[in-house]
């Protein structure tokens, strides 16, 4: 599959196309990834900065943030940029996966196969629901961000 993929099952990995991209540092990483589980709505950067960085005072965790958004975006811009279309959307209080960008990520299917099947006994799924929930279940490598332990990662 071309395009844009992105896999948080296990170890985070991004992939355009073929080609693993980097994205350095585990800030970084972290930032990209909450956003992206959480991308059906704007976040407050305050919010971020405090999630993401709760050991240290507020003014600090802001610029720490700053810097952490202006490496991922670098990343990005540097090795995916698809004409006309941001990942992200980022003003000055807020941020959020854009909408209207096109990726694939492993969580989402694993979700989707899992809401498809809610409630309905074995015996009763379709065979085609039976194949997505094989497809979902070869997705699952390992732990959502395998080695991260901050509050927000275990609770997802």
């Amino acid at each position: 599959m071309d395009g844009l993929r992105v896999f948080l099952l296990s170890k985070f990995c991004v992939q355009y196309d073929e080609t693993v991209l980097t994205i350095e540092g585990r800030k970084s990483q972290e930032l990209f990834s909450y956003l992206l589980l959480n991308r059906e709505r704007p976040h407050p950067r305050e919010a971020l900065a405090v999630l993401l960085w709760s050991d240290v005072p507020l003014i600090q965790a802001k610029g720490y943030l700053r810097k952490t958004l202006w490496q991922l975006q670098t990343a990005l811009d540097a090795q995916y940029m698809p004409e006309n279309e941001n990942l992200l959307l980022v003003e000055s209080d807020w941020m959020q996966v854009n909408p209207k960008a096109s990726y694939w990520l492993d969580v989402t299917v694993f979700e989707q196969a899992f809401d498809l099947v809610q409630g309905i006994p074995g015996r009763e799924l379709q065979l085609s629901n039976v194949q997505k929930l094989r497809c979902a279940v070869e997705l699952y490598r390992g732990d959502l961000l395998d080695g991260s332990y901050h509050e927000w990662c275990l609770y997802e």
